[in-house]
């Protein structure tokens, strides 16, 4: 098994010469980080990226999380030749409008939060059964299409961006700051939460051993 050295950005192939002679993980046209790739016949293709099936913008707007992931599925995408592609995403299924917000997916995260408003409305009718079933095949459709939906929402971002910055340096730089997530989801629909969870349970239980 060999490994390989990519631009995450421009895709470059860098040798291991030119990243001991800079002493750092950095491109030296672009800047962009650099990626260590398994470069071995054995591994399956979903684990593998193809560095011809996509061009440094979708490497620039996707950010670090997760990247090879979603280059991964694009890849995949592209083979299959449809517009909507099934792969299922476990995080867009359990986390839903909460996953969407922070891949910045702003469209599909009011449109989810519209559906759960419907659902409670429809429920609190006196209908709760439909409301349940409706509920459920909203998480489902949207954990099997969300990989699909967010390569749409990258590409419409690109064109954008495209029509307005001709110069390719200026536009992988645009697309850096655009893409990427939003990393105070966590923060906000996680772990305060949690915390918030934490205390409830903790609070009245040091009360309690207090009066003791």
């Amino acid at each position: 098994m060999n490994s390989i050295y990519r631009c995450n950005d421009c895709a470059r192939d860098i040798s291991e010469q030119e990243l001991e002679a800079r002493d750092d993980m950095l491109c030296s046209e672009c800047g962009g980080h650099v990626e260590e790739i398994i470069n071995d016949e054995s591994v399956p293709l979903e684990f593998k990226v193809d560095p011809a099936s996509h061009d440094p913008y979708h490497r620039a707007i996707l950010g670090e999380k997760n990247r090879l992931y979603y280059l991964n599925k694009f890849a995949l995408f592209e083979e299959q030749a449809k517009e909507m592609a099934e792969s299922w995403n476990w995080w867009a299924f359990f986390f839903n409008f909460t996953w969407a917000l922070y891949r910045k997916m702003y469209g599909w995260f009011f449109i989810l939060v519209g559906v759960g408003i419907i659902t409670d409305i429809v429920g609190g009718a006196g209908v709760p059964m439909i409301a349940l079933l409706a509920t459920v095949l909203a998480y489902i459709l949207f954990g099997t299409y969300a990989n699909a939906l967010y390569l749409k929402t990258l590409n419409k971002k690109i064109a954008k961006a495209q029509e307005r910055i001709s110069d390719k340096n200026e536009l992988l730089v645009y697309l850096r700051r655009i893409g990427g997530v939003n990393s105070w989801v966590i923060w906000v629909f996680v772990v305060l939460p949690l915390i918030g969870i934490a205390a409830a349970v903790i609070i009245p239980q040091f009360a309690q051993f207090a009066q003791q």
